[in-house]
């Protein structure tokens, strides 16, 4: 999950050659209690993650 408003977002993978992790989906939502209801996925060629001015939260899935 990412929150906020305003910053660009880089996943990194954790061991081995320094790359960017691989981006299976995105999904635009919010929470209800604490149950994630989404409400538009994008697809995971959209490898650049930039949150605008106005706060949204995503669910990220990254590749292994």
């Amino acid at each position: 999950m990412v929150a906020g408003a305003g910053f660009d977002v880089n996943f990194r993978a954790l061991e081995g050659q320094l790359r960017d992790a691989r981006i299976r989906a995105i999904e635009e939502g919010t929470f209800e209690g604490e149950r994630w209801s989404p409400t538009r996925r994008l697809n995971g060629d959209e490898l650049h993650l930039d949150l605008p001015e106005q706060a949204k939260i995503l669910r990220v899935r990254l590749l292994r």
